[in-house]
């Protein structure tokens, strides 16, 4: 199962969205896009490191937004190795075993963290990591979930090594697209 089937059968089961089909992924907010989805739009200073969840469709054609208030679990098991504020709310940096014990890195974007999360603490598949953040100062910005999702290339140590958006194109990872990646 990819990711993002992971990612949003846990976001499913965790709030309800009846009649789930697809995400709509507009413009602006794939893996790669140079273009900004929010604001006036333009480009990007560098290309999207992930993808933006923003706004699903049901069976019936509907669309809704991603709200406030979201729930996002662990979509498998994981250690947090970073909290960090970001410009809506928090981005929480996890490590994973992928596929053939590859060793990954998630970043979920843009949350409110669960209460007493911390660096080091371990989760289980389906724990709670936190919820989508209501943008507070940027009106332009919507609620979304920033996913993206990296196989670490080299051995690191993350306990000394503090992961954070800006360090992350300086270190030995390769960026993966999430909706792509198993």
């Amino acid at each position: 199962m990819r990711f993002l089937e992971k990612i949003t059968a846990g976001i499913i089961g965790a709030n309800g969205f009846d009649g789930f089909a697809e995400w709509t992924l507009p413009p602006g907010t794939e893996f790669m896009a140079n273009k900004k989805w929010w604001g006036e739009g333009g480009k990007r200073p560098v290309p999207h490191q992930g993808l933006d969840l923003v706004a699903w469709r049901n069976r019936q054609g509907k669309v809704f937004a991603i709200k406030p208030g979201a729930v996002v679990p662990a979509v498998c098991g994981e250690i947090i190795v970073n909290i960090l504020p970001d410009f809506i709310g928090k981005s929480i940096f996890s490590l994973t075993s992928g596929k053939e014990s590859e060793l990954r890195l998630h970043l979920y974007g843009h949350l409110v963290a669960a209460e007493g999360l911390s660096p080091g603490q371990r989760l289980e598949k389906g724990a709670i990591i936190g919820r989508v953040a209501a943008p507070a100062k940027r009106k332009t910005v919507r609620p979304h979930l920033h996913i993206s999702i990296a196989r670490v290339c080299e051995k690191l140590d993350f306990t000394g090594t503090k992961i954070t958006w800006g360090n992350l194109a300086t270190l030995p990872i390769e960026l993966i697209d999430p909706a792509q990646a198993g």
